[in-house]
């Protein structure tokens, strides 16, 4: 019995002795695996970067407009009469000087007839005054300029000649030639109609005056110059883009704050009709803009932020921004930022004020 209790006496010193001879060992690879976790390094983030530099930066000012033409023009002509011919139809596409509409003649042409009649004799009856009067006659150098005056007025001929003038005037009125070439819309006639003096017949339109008219903001307009390069944009042709200029800024503010500005086409489509609705693309440029692309801004609790690299440190800098403009590329930096600072555009969503980076510089593109 009493060899029983000292040997279970001798197991359990046994056994306290090997426990106590393995706990420094386990708390010493607890410790050192602690302290390798904790002093290894966070890898580091790899960023592009870009300088931020000051130049020119352009605003794109995006306006609503309607294409018209420059050279549109309600026909009419200034005689009554039956259209005897008429060459009027819509879409007809005109030259300059071609016939368009022509009236019945047959009383101005007996009138005219007649009254060649009448001039013939008053010639004859001026040049038997010039052969009393001691002149040659048919010769109306033959007698002096007062003479031959009264000889004129004595025998008809000025009247004469003078009704004659006008029947040819009104012969000449009896006919409507195109203006401009151009194309014909609106037509009101047609061949065999009667026509009256002032009546609109038609409407002459040139596709080759076409321009825009649109409306800016009056802020926008003291910023624009004639000559200045536009992109128009039709609504009904998505694929197409079209080169124009600024033609005219009326000197006037609507009552809506809005001023008409005329844009002409450097381009053209033949496509377009006048009535059409664009889109119009101006852009303002405004010089020595602190300038960054539009990648580098990250919005953190609702404020604008861009991180800079800094080399002395090799950290990620945070920087609080105001933007002044920015355009479909680039911003323009009112504060915050300086010329040179090493601007991070890429990796920057979830960077860190102080977080180590690796570095690749990129060249900044012209905007």
């Amino acid at each position: 019995m009493r060899l029983f209790f000292i040997g279970g006496w001798l197991i359990a010193l046994l056994n306290l002795w090997g426990c106590q001879s393995h706990t420094p060992v386990d708390q010493e690879q607890v410790v050192r695996s602690d302290t390798t976790s904790s002093i290894r390094e966070a890898p580091r983030i790899e960023v592009k970067v870009v300088p931020a530099r000051r130049e020119t930066f352009a605003i794109p000012v995006l306006a609503n407009g309607l294409v018209e033409a420059a050279r549109e023009l309600e026909l009419s002509i200034t005689a009554s009469g039956q259209a005897t011919t008429c060459n009027l139809a819509d879409g007809l596409v005109v030259k300059e000087g071609d016939l368009l509409l022509a009236l019945d003649t047959t009383d101005l042409a007996m009138q005219r007839q007649k009254q060649r009649i009448a001039l013939d004799l008053a010639i004859e009856e001026k040049n038997d005054l010039i052969f009393t009067g001691g002149g040659t006659r048919g010769d109306d150098n033959s007698v002096n300029p007062e003479q031959l005056k009264y000889f004129e007025l004595r025998s008809g001929y000025r009247q004469a000649k003078q009704q004659l003038a006008e029947i040819n005037a009104n012969l000449a009125r009896t006919k409507l030639y195109a203006p401009f070439s151009g194309i014909l819309s609106e037509v009101q006639i047609q061949e065999g109609q009667q026509v009256n003096a002032g009546t609109p017949l038609a409407t002459l339109m040139a596709p080759s005056s076409y321009r825009v008219r649109l409306q800016v903001l009056e802020q926008d307009a003291v910023a624009l110059k004639t000559g200045q390069p536009v992109i128009i944009l039709p609504v009904a042709l998505p694929d197409v883009a079209l080169t124009g200029r600024i033609l005219t800024i009326l000197p006037a503010v609507n009552k809506e704050g809005l001023v008409d500005v005329l844009a002409d086409f450097i381009q053209r489509h033949d496509k377009l009709l006048s009535g059409m609705k664009v889109q119009v693309r101006i852009e303002q440029r405004l010089p020595d803009q602190l300038i960054i692309p539009k990648e580098a801004l990250v919005l953190r609790s609702g404020k604008q932020v861009v991180f800079t690299y800094d080399e002395a440190s090799g950290l990620a800098k945070w920087n609080y921004v105001d933007v002044a403009h920015e355009n479909d590329r680039w911003l323009a930096i009112r504060d915050g930022l300086k010329p040179g600072d090493q601007v991070i555009i890429s990796n920057n969503a979830n960077l860190a004020h102080d977080a180590e980076v690796d570095v690749r510089h990129q060249t900044l593109d012209r905007h």
